[in-house]
């Protein structure tokens, strides 16, 4: 084998393990943020408005983390049926559409969908 070859089999291998990587730091993220919905509607069983929480989350620098708190916190007040629901709801759909940067981004939008998949009503409701 040339040097070639084995600098390109190395950067595959590399690849692989940084994407294996990234994945279980997605998931841990994922699983860290179904307790911070669970702190919120705590929070909220003790006297905190979730619309509160919510527009608190909007403040938080930083992208990708006003993004995932967002998602979060929405889901959160859209499934205590809120009177703020379809405005969320909306904010949320816009928000997973106006992610610019596919890869860097995919895994939000992946989570703003999959989180207001779960409170939408069924066809038939």
């Amino acid at each position: 084998m040339n040097s070639r070859t084995l600098r390109c089999a190395f950067s595959t291998i590399t690849f692989s393990v940084l994407f294996l990587l990234y994945m279980l730091l997605v998931m841990q993220v994922f699983n860290a943020l179904r307790e911070v919905e669970d702190f919120f509607v705590e929070q909220s069983r003790r006297g905190t408005r979730l619309i509160s929480i919510y527009e608190s989350v909007q403040s938080t620098p930083g992208l990708l983390a006003r993004l995932y708190l967002m998602a979060t916190a929405g889901v959160a007040l859209v499934r205590r049926k809120g009177a703020e629901t379809n405005e969320v709801l909306r904010d949320l759909l816009e928000m997973a559409r106006a992610v610019q940067v596919p890869l860097r981004c995919i895994f939000a939008r992946y989570y703003i969908v999959k989180k207001t998949k779960e409170v939408l009503p069924d066809k038939g409701e």
